[in-house]
């Protein structure tokens, strides 16, 4: 398929999150094949639930070097998102591994399907993208990871088992979002050929793959809604909480600019999965509406035609009925039953940044009042 070449080491992955089922060869060394692709995810979740609990019952935990409550709630609940999005990744993974494995059955009656009436250039498709996205997330988070926490925690034999450990459940996050992007990406390039082929044939078979396409949309959002809700909100929470660290450090704390442009390199990692995130999204919902624009078109070519023969009758009956199923039904991707993903997102999530931003300080500013007052 088209989208194990395209994603590379992005799909390979998968088979130690979403898939440890997938391709696995019915022989006597199904059992041991299945059982070693779920090792890594089994540590990561029982090292996650082990910190979670640490996190919960620890006294006066902050990481981060703000002394005030806030910031040690604040701490407190980074972390906690941060191990809890490993469990809850792997819980969706197993429920949701069948609707995985039949999405990628329906993308491939699609290729199919696609491939029979267009040409792919596979310059545009299969291409090393994949692999530099999964070498450019770890690189990035092991580079941000070390600089970041090398300022606040000591390097001894356990806290470096716990760094290793924390930055692979950063890792899950990021690579899981980005395939999930990839596969949208990679469906929605099929109807960026569909709307500027100059030639698009005249044929019923042309509405079963639109149709097509649009049943893989729907699956992809009951698969993966969950799971973009979630990282979506944690990105959110984590470039909340990066940014107010960075305003406490700067007017509150003890001036470190070092550490000031890790807090701020932390937030602008959060928001810029964001806004790809919303993009993404919004480009495959504007191709899909491109699309259903065009097989419009060839409906109206046809209602001018006084005599037709039966095929082209077909196909104007077909284009009739896919337009009046489609009236008031646009595909979307959407965050599970949350909400639509889409660039005016964007928007709402900096204004909510700000807004909680504005209250966060304000409690800041409080606590530090009321301490003085004691004084």
């Amino acid at each position: 398929m088209l989208i194990e070449r395209n994603l590379g080491w992005l799909f390979y992955i998968q088979k130690y999150i979403f898939l440890p089922n997938y391709q696995i060869p019915r022989s006597k060394r199904r059992l041991a094949i299945l059982s070693f692709r779920f090792v890594p995810i089994i540590c990561l979740n029982i090292y996650a639930m082990y910190n979670i609990f640490h996190h919960i019952v620890a006294k006066d935990l902050s990481y981060f070097g703000g002394k005030s409550t806030v910031s040690s709630l604040m701490s407190r609940f980074d972390m906690i998102s941060i191990k809890f999005g490993v469990v809850f990744i792997t819980i969706l993974a197993l429920l949701k591994n069948h609707q995985h494995l039949h999405l990628l059955g329906m993308y491939q009656v699609f290729e199919k399907k696609f491939t029979e009436f267009f040409e792919v250039p596979s310059e545009k498709f299969i291409s090393v993208l994949g692999n530099i996205v999964m070498v450019v997330i770890i690189v990035y988070n092991f580079i941000s990871n070390t600089v970041f926490h090398l300022f606040f925690i000591s390097m001894d034999g356990y806290t470096f088992i716990w760094y290793f450990f924390h930055m692979c459940n950063i890792l899950l996050d990021d690579i899981t979002i980005f395939y999930i992007l990839g596969i949208i990406h990679l469906v929605s390039n099929f109807m960026f050929l569909f709307e500027n082929d100059p030639i698009v044939p005249h044929d019923v078979e042309i509405f079963n793959i639109f149709g097509t396409y649009l049943e893989v949309i729907e699956r992809i959002n009951s698969t993966f809604g969950l799971t973009i809700a979630y990282i979506f909100i944690r990105h959110f929470f984590e470039a909340w909480c990066s940014l107010y660290f960075a305003l406490t450090m700067a007017f509150w704390h003890k001036w470190n600019l070092t550490i000031l442009l890790c807090f701020i390199i932390w937030a602008t990692r959060s928001i810029s999965i964001v806004i790809i995130t919303a993009f993404v999204c919004q480009r495959c919902s504007e191709k899909t509406r491109a699309v259903t624009k065009s097989l419009g078109r060839i409906y109206e070519n046809y209602c001018g035609r006084r005599y037709m023969d039966f095929h082209e009758r077909s196909i104007q009956f077909n284009a009739q009925q896919f337009l009046l199923q489609h009236l008031h039904h646009e595909t979307k991707i959407s965050a599970g039953v949350l909400f639509t993903i889409n660039a005016s997102l964007v928007s709402a999530i900096f204004s909510s940044i700000a807004t909680y931003l504005v209250i966060l300080l304000q409690f800041e500013q409080l606590e530090e009042f009321l301490k003085f007052s004691k004084q």
